[in-house]
């Protein structure tokens, strides 16, 4: 766990100078909490919004001189901020911008990571559009009810990663939505100070004829639930490593740089899932994609707030297949077989698969491991982009 940070950001951080004519200069705050390590931005405005006594949108506005229109919410700031507005923050708090920066989204796709060092640069370009797409939960978070009970209510940027579904300071699976109002947390709720600690949703009610009333569960006490695989934990080991945490201590692990050669594959085997491949798994994770086996296209919702891929039990256990295909051999089998009980159930449930399987382009079929491609298309599930384009021209 990292440790809470010294209580303000000294006006002598660093050096400053006159921002550009036309952009009023923010008043330098006397007292500003320290981000965490690791902490995400939005959390960050929520402490110091907390500090100081204010609601966040009136801190960034009035305090931090930011623009901040309507359809801009506190939680999206942190994707869109310019760099003339990371200076107006430098200059009003003494951070520097490089930590700025550090806790923004954008650091997971607009750079190389590490998981992705030794591979070419167009693979890599590739990649890395794959997670600005599929990895990143843009409208809201996961968390760790002990870990924000310990730090005063700091929320870790990796949190709102789609491949984040455990703690690993506490070993236990990460929190997706509120346990009273059933709605994930940073969407559309309240932007009061104090979010990250009690739930800011708010739903209408007849006894306040119509007006919004906030839930308010202490997200301090939502129960969690350990995860029994250490296979599962090792793999959240090097996947934090591999997006850029923890990197001073790189942990082993050939089956998570199998699973970041292919990123699209836990994307596919969420969608693909069947019972019969759980066998062994952590109960959780069985009993988590057990309840809700229907599969959906390759494509779908994807990492909107109430889709498969916001919780954190179904993305473990697509991971814990994912792993299945890229380790220990005979994958040509695995793969067989992994097709052969997909295409068993949608054959059962027609209704839910679109009448057309969906195209896979040449680079989407290099996101995923060769022989499981070949046994999709092989079956119908998927269709080779360009085969088809060929043949049909």
């Amino acid at each position: 766990m990292a440790g809470m940070p010294s209580a303000t950001a000294s006006n002598e951080l660093s050096p400053t100078t006159a921002p550009a004519a036309e952009v009023p200069r923010p008043r330098r705050m006397p007292r500003v909490p320290l981000p965490v390590p690791g902490e995400s931005f939005s959390s960050w405005v929520d402490a110091v919004a907390r500090d100081s006594r204010c609601h966040p949108r009136r801190l960034l506005t009035l305090g931090w001189q930011l623009r901040m229109p309507s359809s801009r919410s506190v939680s999206g700031v942190e994707t869109t901020l310019s760099g003339a507005e990371l200076r107006q923050i430098h200059l009003a708090t003494g951070v520097p911008e490089k930590a700025l920066e550090e806790m923004r989204l954008s650091r997971f796709f607009d750079g190389p990571i590490p998981a992705f060092a030794d591979e070419p640069a167009p693979w890599q370009a590739e990649a890395l559009r794959a997670i600005s797409t599929c990895f990143i939960l843009r409208d809201h978070s996961r968390w760790c009810p002990l870990c924000i009970a310990e730090n005063s209510g700091r929320w870790y940027l990796r949190w709102k990663l789609a491949w984040s579904y455990a703690c690993l300071n506490h070993n236990v699976f990460l929190s997706a939505t509120c346990p009273a109002c059933h709605e994930p947390q940073e969407r559309f709720g309240v932007e009061a100070a104090d979010r990250r600690l009690f739930c800011a949703k708010t739903r209408r009610v007849m006894s306040t004829r119509g007006r919004g009333v906030r839930c308010s569960h202490p997200l301090t006490e939502v129960p969690t639930t350990p995860v029994t695989d250490p296979v599962l934990l090792d793999t959240q080991k090097w996947i934090d490593y591999g997006f850029g945490h923890g990197a001073s201590a790189q942990p082993g692990g050939k089956s998570a740089r199998m699973l970041f050669r292919f990123p699209l594959l836990a994307d596919l085997v969420l969608r693909l899932r069947s019972p019969e491949l759980f066998q062994g798994a952590d109960p959780a994770i069985a009993s988590a994609a057990a309840e809700n086996i229907a599969p959906y296209s390759l494509y779908g919702l994807g990492t909107t707030a109430h889709s498969d891929s916001a919780n954190p039990l179904l993305i473990a256990g697509a991971i814990h297949l994912g792993l299945q295909l890229v380790t220990g051999g005979d994958y040509r089998a695995k793969a067989e077989r992994f097709a052969e009980l997909a295409q068993r159930r949608i054959r059962d449930l027609p209704r839910s698969w679109p009448v057309d399987p969906p195209d896979v382009s040449l680079a989407q079929s290099q996101m995923m491991p060769p022989t499981l491609f070949r046994a999709l298309v092989g079956r119908g599930l998927l269709r080779d982009g360009l085969t088809w384009y060929t043949a049909a021209h």
